[in-house]
């Protein structure tokens, strides 16, 4: 199996991808790269095909940061800045991947997707990965990853993995069943809102459990596109 020019589709719930500029646009219509953009992600579009929209309010706009990671674009997250999304995710069981660089900014280090109102959501926070659902979290004790990192979540039947660059640091955790509510990205509403501190250049979410080649493949089209050190094989044999 080879890594892609574009991810694995079956199932994909949002791709939302900062490295291609037309998804991105400020207050005024404009992309990057366009005379007068004001550096303020306003709208960030999912190229999943389902015509999800991410929309930042106004005085909580991220900043498009269009080299940060290996030449590749970001969105900074700083306090309290955010998207919602026009309509909103439910699993019950999935694959999450983010590329992303994490500020340590104490505990409070925050979510990269969630229930904006509600106590649900894909958190980092006192240094633990913590999946938020109606049956409980999950967690572990490693800090979080400050340098440029893939960050995937499998969940199924209450078994949560999570790895970094392809090697799990959280291998088959019982707990966290119910669903996954998503209907923002960079805050979820656990004991009052909280908010992502860091830049993240890619979010694939599907509403199912990728197999082990399909998680390589996506793995490797992350690690090729941003030219990354990780566990993943390009290449690999199916």
């Amino acid at each position: 199996m080879t890594a892609q020019a574009t991810p694995i589709t079956s199932g994909l719930q949002l791709w939302l991808d900062a490295g291609d500029s037309s998804t991105i646009t400020d207050s005024g219509g404009l992309h990057p790269g366009d005379v007068g953009f004001n550096g303020l992600a306003s709208q960030w579009a999912d190229k999943s095909g389902n015509g999800r929209l991410a929309n930042a309010p106004s005085g909580n706009r991220p900043t498009y940061n269009v080299t940060a990671l290996n030449g590749r674009a970001t969105i900074v997250f700083n306090t309290n800045q955010f998207f919602d999304l026009n309509t909103t995710i439910t699993t019950s069981q999935e694959t999450m991947f983010f590329v992303t660089r994490m500020f340590d900014n104490g505990d409070n280090r925050g979510p990269w997707v969630g229930q904006k109102t509600g106590s649900n959501g894909f958190v980092n926070d006192n240094s633990r990965y913590i999946l938020f659902t109606t049956g409980g979290n999950i967690g572990e004790s490693n800090s979080a990853p400050t340098t440029d990192t893939i960050v995937t979540e499998t969940r199924s039947s209450g078994i949560t993995t999570i790895f970094e660059d392809g090697l799990a640091v959280i291998p088959g955790v019982v707990g966290a069943n119910g669903n996954l509510i998503v209907n923002a990205i960079a805050i979820y509403g656990h004991g009052g809102a909280r908010t992502f501190f860091g830049e993240i250049s890619e979010i694939l979410l599907y509403n199912r459990v990728l197999s082990s080649e399909e998680l390589n493949a996506v793995g490797a089209f992350l690690e090729t596109k941003y030219d990354l050190n990780t566990a993943y094989t390009p290449g690999e044999k199916g």
